[in-house]
């Protein structure tokens, strides 16, 4: 005969998400904005802990505040660099970027934003298809070579005759044909 589970909430496919797993680790004495400015050996294996678990149910990437606090305050100078020199080096030995977005003034401290990014191998990449429409000499083509290939226009249509394919596209200097270029990108941008 089969068990009847403990809880009425496990069985309903759209409680949980398919794989996910509830945490049992209690995060509840790393709470608070000061934590990263000095953590003891222990807090320090939490945060580690609770950042791998973030990033990993973010799809390899999160923003992390810093100095953000119920008091509104943030934090001095001094802690605010302590807090940082411990978020890059709890993220050092994980391949995991960190990349200052935000910086800024919050009462009478400092608060901050970072983008944490898993690094993929160089094997793994995204592909993702986009498609630009517009007026003729709207600049499509212009942006398309200037995003490709990382130069800007001299003027006179340099970063549009790198996307070229046909000879009649070279003689009238229009681009005629649909394209598919490259726009690569790393954990930097």
């Amino acid at each position: 005969m089969d068990s009847i589970p403990d809880s009425p909430v496990k069985m309903s496919p759209l409680a949980e998400p398919e794989g996910f797993l509830e945490s049992e680790t209690d995060y509840s004495s790393i709470r608070g904005k000061m934590i990263l400015v000095s953590p003891t050996a222990d807090e320090y294996e939490l945060l580690r802990k609770q950042l791998l678990e973030r990033l990993d149910s973010g799809n390899g990437e999160i923003i992390y505040d810093i100095g953000q606090g119920e008091d509104g305050r943030g934090l001095t100078e001094d802690e605010y660099s302590a807090s940082v020199a411990t978020l890059q080096s709890l993220v050092s030995g994980e391949r995991v970027s960190c990349v200052e977005l935000r910086r800024w003034d919050c009462g009478s401290g400092l608060t901050g934003q970072y983008l944490l990014r898993t690094e993929l191998d160089h094997t793994d990449f995204m592909e993702i298809r986009v498609a630009v429409v517009g007026n003729v000499d709207a600049g499509k083509s212009t942006l398309l070579g200037v995003l490709t290939h990382g130069e800007l226009d001299n003027g006179r249509g340099y970063a549009r005759q790198r996307l070229f394919r046909h000879k009649h596209e070279m003689e009238s200097g229009r681009t005629s044909s649909v394209g598919n270029d490259i726009l690569g990108f790393d954990s930097m941008g």
